[in-house]
């Protein structure tokens, strides 16, 4: 699987740097990427690994913070959810966070 797509913190694009991961449901991060360019992400590399299985959902986080729009655990800007099925295939999710 691959994800890409954009990325804000605080409504605006987020700055190189940033961390973005993809956790497992357990908390553990199973791929980082660190952004090269304002405001995008990816392409972010998941592989299936002893941490994630078919039919595990994926979470997403911006500099360790669970983006806003994880609702249910899953929810993402877009509404859907990203579940891990094996598949290699190319997903786009725009997330965003609030820092105080």
């Amino acid at each position: 699987m691959h994800l890409s797509g954009e990325v804000f913190i605080n409504g605006q694009p987020a700055p190189i740097g940033t961390v973005v991961t993809a956790n497992s449901e357990d908390g553990g991060e199973i791929a980082r990427y660190v952004v090269r360019k304002a405001g995008r992400y990816g392409v972010m590399h998941i592989r299936e690994t002893s941490r994630i299985q078919r039919g595990d959902v994926i979470t997403l986080a911006v500099d360790g913070q669970t983006v806003d729009s994880n609702v249910d655990k899953s929810r993402f800007i877009g509404g859907e959810y990203i579940v891990w099925d094996g598949e290699s295939k190319s997903i786009k999710r725009d997330v965003a966070v609030h820092v105080e």
